[in-house]
């Protein structure tokens, strides 16, 4: 439960280092992750039904649908930009490079 508290913030880091790029690339991360893994052994412990366990096993909606909540929250607070259509994600230090390179080529 704590994990899924703190899985903005979790996310927003791993879109800045380039480690993920879009949903599918999130979902992924997010299957690794020991929360997603207590997640299927557990479900109701975190909120999910049966029903919904029964209709996908793997658990992939939900999956998305968190890391979807999260990178909407991150796009809202403009820490980064999420493109609902594509799926991608693009990180707030690139929004705008052209200072970031004057800034690093100015060095």
């Amino acid at each position: 439960m704590q994990f899924i508290s703190s899985l903005k913030d979790n996310l927003n880091a791993e879109v800045a280092l380039g480690i993920v790029t879009n949903v599918k690339e999130a979902c992924e991360w997010l299957g690794y992750m020991y929360l997603f893994i207590r997640m299927r052994l557990n479900p109701l412990v975190y909120g999910i039904g049966w029903d919904e366990v029964v209709a996908d096993p793997s658990l992939s909606l939900k999956q998305r649908a968190l890391i979807a909540d999260a990178a909407r929250a991150l796009d809202k607070a403009t820490m980064m930009r999420f493109d609902e259509k594509s799926g991608n994600f693009l990180y707030r230090a690139w929004l705008n490079c052209k200072p970031l390179l004057y800034s690093i080529l100015k060095c």
